[in-house]
């Protein structure tokens, strides 16, 4: 007789530990894989899947074998329309030397000077003398003559930003001396010119007014494509020409012939500069615009002068009764260094003097504005442009007492 039984796991489980127990009986190999086995095969085939999927440094570039550029300069011939690009490339041997020591007798920077009839033959020919692969991703400044600068920028800014290795974010100078001079001029403190200018275009946007906050490569771009004008600080050396021992040796280098400077701006219109505004109504203009920054000025009250030190507070602008644009400006000082006012009366003579010189230097500013095609934000016309300043002291110290 064939009895049925109804299959279960309890079942399942039951013949399986009999035999097993029947298999460790006669000594034979359980016929069950072990618990976890399927996993770690899983793992294993999952980490052999990552595997083919790590990139690995089959393109890697070894850092001896670079030409990094820290200052970038380019010029053109108005007469024959040649081209130059100079780069100042950092000195490895500066840091240490094949001995590992410290290369105090090196220059920190080479500048080699490439000239072609078109940025492409600059390019091609650019190997016959560096000796290393160029590496412009890490420079900080970008300075261009004035002759080239008053002539056309469009090309200029184009050759920057089409490279891959491109910045558009690095500021534009304008050089007002021959490029060579600039460019083969080293800085003080800082051991590449490039930074030097980079940290001094930071320190002047909040110090003193004297530089802008927008002058980068895109920013240039961006307002020329809006039709509006852009001011670029204006670079220049300090003292004569260089000796060789300049060049040579970091540890003769005297401030005082061989540095660079950064005075003035150089107006920029329809990518091509239309004229320059010196250090007081640049201070003036970017006080028009809004700027916030410090600035230190002297003026003249009752025909002697003063040093005071300002910020702007409040700016507000507003439709006059005539189709014509109405600015109030509130300018705080602080510190009367030459002179101090003894009396409220005293006191509010000033402030209505320094007032007056902002005002008219603001005008001033209006007035050159027409002739430079200099504009203000959502300010085209500078003929409808009216400026009221009022100047408040807010604390005073004569030179003998600390501030």
């Amino acid at each position: 007789m064939i009895r049925m039984r109804a299959w279960t796991p309890a079942n399942r489980i039951s013949e399986d530990r009999a035999g097993s127990r029947t298999a460790a009986r006669s000594g034979s190999a359980p016929a069950s894989v072990p618990l976890g086995s399927g996993r770690r095969a899983a793992a294993c085939l999952a980490l052999a899947l990552a595997a083919v999927l790590l990139a690995s440094c089959w393109d890697k570039t070894e850092l001896n074998e670079l030409a990094i550029v820290t200052m970038v300069g380019l010029d053109e011939d108005p007469d024959t329309g040649r081209k130059t690009i100079y780069y100042q490339v950092v000195n490895p041997l500066m840091a240490v030397t094949s001995r590992g020591t410290a290369g105090g007798d090196q220059a920190p920077v080479y500048t080699y000077e490439v000239s072609g009839r078109s940025y492409g033959e600059i390019r091609a020919s650019l190997y016959r003398i560096l000796p290393r692969k160029l590496f412009i991703a890490y420079y900080r400044a970008v300075v261009v003559s004035e002759r080239m600068a008053r002539r056309d920028l469009r090309d200029k800014v184009n050759l920057i930003q089409i490279q891959p290795q491109g910045r558009a974010s690095v500021p534009v100078l304008i050089a007002r001396e021959p490029m060579d001079k600039v460019m083969y001029t080293l800085t003080p403190l800082e051991m590449y010119p490039g930074e030097s200018v980079s940290l001094r275009l930071s320190l002047l946007k909040d110090e003193s007014l004297l530089v802008g906050k927008r002058i980068a490569v895109r920013d240039l771009v961006e307002r020329m494509e809006r039709s509006e004008s852009v001011v670029l600080p204006m670079l220049e050396t300090v003292g004569e020409a260089p000796s060789p021992e300049f060049s040579r040796m970091t540890g003769t280098v005297d401030v005082r012939n061989s540095n660079m400077q950064i005075t003035g701006g150089a107006v920029i219109r329809d990518y091509r500069m239309t004229g320059t505004l010196d250090n007081h109504l640049l201070i003036a203009y970017n006080l028009l615009k809004g700027n916030k920054g410090w600035f230190i000025r002297q003026f003249h009250v009752d025909g002697k002068p003063i040093t005071l030190t300002g910020r702007l507070v409040r700016i507000e602008r507003s439709l006059g009764d005539a189709p014509r644009i109405l600015i109030n400006i509130d300018v705080a000082l602080q510190f009367a260094i030459e002179q101090m006012p003894r009396t409220e009366k005293e006191v509010h003579k000033l402030e209505r003097e320094v007032a007056a010189q902002l005002e008219e230097e603001m005008r001033e500013v209006c007035r050159q504005g027409r002739k430079l095609g200099l504009t203000l934000p959502n300010i085209r016309n500078l003929e409808d442009v009216r400026v009221k300043v009022t100047a408040r002291l807010e604390h005073i110290s004569g030179i003998n007492q600390t501030f």
